[in-house]
């Protein structure tokens, strides 16, 4: 096969790559952008091609991309871009979504290029809230059933004593009826209010 030809297929899989492909020069700027870095971002390449690359980073993430850019441009390797940061990209109309961006140096050393892979990982992103959300409303109600477990129990235990209490009191004389009386009312009264108070979580 020609070179020429081997050269179009190249562009041709940079082209319908599923991934935003940019391929940066040592001063920061956009040498080559395939189209779906125009449909991530919402910049037609001419509007991309010899502008900063910073133009597609948050206004307030583009001072320390910068600073970023340069420290890999003075340690190139192939690596994933801001580990354990939480990255974003900036659309052409100021609307932010979050990406994963992969790096890799080209063997070009006049200019260094660098070629950077942008993934849209919006989907990503809100699936996995998703999942820890429905991960805390299941522990949540764990927790709540757990309590209602025990408070079952101490419900139960508790008028229990109070029977027993009445039984024994049912051979007393009226004072001590009268007292094994008032002390069964306030001890249900504050089983009453455990229920309450658990009923109202």
């Amino acid at each position: 096969m020609p070179a020429h030809a081997d050269e179009q297929t190249l562009r041709n899989i940079v082209e319908v790559a599923p991934d935003g492909i940019l391929v940066v020069d040592g001063g920061g700027h956009i040498r080559i952008a395939n189209a779906q870095v125009e449909r991530l971002f919402g910049y037609a390449r001419d509007e991309l091609i010899g502008q900063p690359v910073e133009l597609l980073v948050p206004n307030d993430r583009r001072a320390a991309h910068g600073a970023h850019r340069a420290a890999y441009e003075a340690h190139p390797s192939t690596r994933a871009m801001g580990v354990g940061l939480e990255l974003r990209g900036r659309r052409k109309d100021g609307s932010e979504f979050a990406v994963e961006i992969s790096l890799s140096p080209m063997p070009d050393p006049n200019p260094q290029l660098v070629t950077a892979i942008v993934r849209d990982v919006t989907a990503q992103k809100e699936r996995e809230e998703e999942r820890q959300r429905l991960l805390g409303a299941v522990e949540a109600q764990l927790a709540r059933d757990a309590v209602a477990r025990d408070l079952h129990d101490e419900i139960i235990q508790a008028v229990y004593a109070v029977g027993l209490n009445l039984q024994a009191a049912a051979t007393q004389d009226e004072v001590t009826k009268n007292q094994a009386l008032e002390r069964a009312r306030m001890e249900l009264s504050a089983v009453i209010a455990d229920l309450r108070s658990f009923s109202s979580t």
